[in-house]
């Protein structure tokens, strides 16, 4: 002890650094969110409660959530076990996709699978092991054809208000404006023929919306639709 002579430990702890320093360096820049657990609860940990991101966790692991300045959420999904590998599966809303981190600047699409509460990642985790994802809106819809539900806004980033196109809705339809934390900002359910819509920035809760990166999510008996708006204030 005290001698600088190197334990058993040295190796191990070598790895770890190696493993955690790139890892580390990605969330330096971003803003942590919530500190969750699922399984087991230590005393005065807080537990998992689903929200916009993930909607279910099969595991006993630790969730961090930290979001990026383009508003999108990372999650670290630590093993809680730290003396057995464990298998983690998290069901997130059919509308988002995961990316795990390989390298610095470099993710890894995250295959998945459909379930009947949306979709469905699985991550192999060694004792006390740990990963790095990001979660993402499905935006694409290249591959809408005539009479599929889309959103289109106006002009992106938008000052003052936004105006959204709703095309193909089967029946009523709900259009929601998320934060970038997947808290519901505004919310309006739209009558059968509904095309348009335009939110002023107003919060239902009262007030402005803060400047920033929101995700307009229509929803209706078919499926779901997400555009990203950037909304830079009021006029």
């Amino acid at each position: 002890w005290g001698s600088g002579a190197r334990t058993p430990l040295y190796e191990s702890v070598k790895a770890l650094n190696a493993r955690a320093l790139p890892i580390g360096e990605t969330l330096a820049g971003m803003q942590w969110l919530t500190t969750e657990h699922a399984g087991s609860v230590p005393l005065g940990g807080t537990a998992f409660a689903p929200d916009s991101v993930v909607l279910e966790v099969e595991g006993r692991v630790v969730l961090g959530t930290f979001v990026d300045s383009l508003g999108m959420p990372h999650l670290l999904v630590v093993n809680s076990d730290s003396s057995a590998a464990r298998t983690v599966r998290l069901t997130l809303p059919a509308s988002r996709r995961v990316e795990q981190f390989v390298a610095r600047g470099n993710w890894a699409p995250l295959p998945g699978q459909s379930v009947h509460a949306g979709w469905q990642v699985t991550l192999a985790l060694s004792a006390g092991g740990f990963t790095l994802l990001r979660s993402f809106p499905v935006l694409d819809q290249s591959n809408a054809g005539p009479g599929d539900l889309s959103l289109r806004s106006g002009a992106n980033p938008a000052r003052g208000s936004v105006a959204f196109a709703v095309e193909g809705a089967r029946g009523e339809a709900r259009l929601e404006l998320l934060d970038a934390t997947g808290r519901r900002v505004w919310s309006r359910r739209l009558p059968i023929g509904s095309s348009a819509v335009v939110w002023d920035g107003r919060r239902e809760a009262g007030g402005l919306a803060a400047r920033g990166i929101y995700f307009a999510r229509l929803e209706d008996a078919r499926g779901v639709r997400v555009r990203r708006v950037v909304w830079m204030g009021a006029r």
